[in-house]
């Protein structure tokens, strides 16, 4: 857990967000933006939300759909919704009595003045969430049992037994069908993982295909049955889907409001 996120924790400087790009354009003035489902455990995504909520003057964090115990987090109104069915780097959870906590390291923070809230409040705990990561653990605030991270590991058997992350995939399968349009990106939807896909297909299972967009990267702009990923999204949702090979940047920069 601490090798992921010291690489993610790493990574996250040289990665350059589209998501603002996208989700602004998607936002109306005044609104929140379409509830947002993650199989990343990076909170890219998280501080765009937080990012968005500043700049339309909104102090709020985004609602996980789970029960996080930390002050700074509940108390504050929610700013959009995002549900990270693979758990999240920045969730720290106590086996014995299930209190479910986030953190922020210094590097994590961005400008996001929200943020120093958590912060703070993980300083009290004991140090920052890079420190709580470390070796040794960290003790819970409430029974004093160590914490663990929240990371589903991307292997055969994976284990989604963990309370809240339940919730997670409850709230996520309902947003799912009362969905209008689906953007799906990033995701090449493997065989192995099922219970990804029986989600998505009971979630997405009542939209017309032409509601559902992926975008993908391909070079030789195949045809979505050409396409090893495509072809896997027209088994699950017919050979209408709304197909794109020209990868998440160039779809984010040639999106018009309107479209979808």
């Amino acid at each position: 857990d601490y090798a992921i996120f010291a690489v993610i924790e790493y990574d996250l400087h040289k990665i350059e967000n589209h998501y603002l790009t996208l989700l602004q354009r998607l936002t109306l003035p005044g609104d929140e933006p379409p509830p947002i489902i993650s199989l990343n455990y990076d909170i890219i995504v998280d501080n765009t939300l937080l990012l968005l909520a500043e700049r339309q003057n909104r102090f709020g964090f985004p609602d996980y759909g789970c029960d996080i115990a930390t002050e700074s987090y509940r108390q504050p109104p929610k700013f959009g919704k995002i549900y990270k069915l693979h758990g999240s780097m920045n969730w720290l959870y106590c086996p014995a009595c299930q209190r479910l906590d986030i953190g922020t390291s210094r590097s994590g923070r961005g400008t996001v003045k929200v943020l120093d809230m958590i912060y703070a409040e993980e300083q009290h705990a004991g140090g920052d969430l890079q420190e709580r990561y470390g070796c040794h653990g960290s003790p819970c605030r409430d029974c004093r049992a160590y914490v663990s991270a929240v990371m589903i590991s991307p292997t055969h058997l994976k284990d989604y037994r963990n309370p809240h992350i339940s919730q997670v995939w409850y709230l996520a399968e309902r947003a799912l069908r009362q969905a209008e349009r689906a953007i799906i990106a990033g995701y090449s939807m493997p065989w192995d993982d099922v219970d990804v896909i029986y989600l998505l297909k009971r979630g997405l299972g009542e939209l017309p295909a032409g509601a559902i967009t992926v975008v993908e990267y391909d070079p030789q702009n195949r045809p979505a049955r050409q396409h090893p990923v495509g072809n896997n999204y027209c088994k699950v949702f017919g050979e209408a889907i709304d197909w794109h090979t020209e990868g998440f940047e160039s779809f984010v920069k040639s999106y018009q409001p309107g479209r979808l």
